[in-house]
């Protein structure tokens, strides 16, 4: 998987100046090593594809390696909101659930590896 091919499938990362293209090749790199390809087949660059937007989306989430979790609660003059995710993430997921693109790779992690 190279950078155009990440950037034509996820055009939400082309922004050079929130994700420079040496940040985005460094998840693609990481990703291609996670991603077994004898495992994905043909599912393979989509996976490294959705493992490298998790990652960015979680750096952007996190600046300088700062951990913070998801608001699930925010009040403003007397309004607030919050969020349940609880229905779109999975139990044994950990930080996948983070991010939509997360949640995407971990149910191919357990359609392709495990087969449910």
């Amino acid at each position: 998987m190279i950078y155009q091919d990440f950037i034509a499938n996820f055009p939400e990362f082309e922004n050079l100046v929130d994700y420079p293209q040496s940040r985005v090749e460094f998840w693609l790199d990481y990703a291609s090593t996670m991603v077994n390809e004898s495992r994905w087949r043909t599912m393979t660059n989509h996976g490294i594809s959705l493992l490298t937007a998790h990652q960015l989306t979680t750096e952007k989430l996190n600046p300088n390696g700062k951990v913070k979790g998801l608001v699930t609660s925010k009040s403003v003059d007397g309004v607030s909101v919050s969020y349940d995710v609880g229905i779109l993430s999975y139990e044994q997921a950990g930080f996948f659930n983070s991010t939509m693109y997360g949640i995407q790779f971990w149910n191919l992690v357990l359609l392709i590896v495990t087969g449910k």
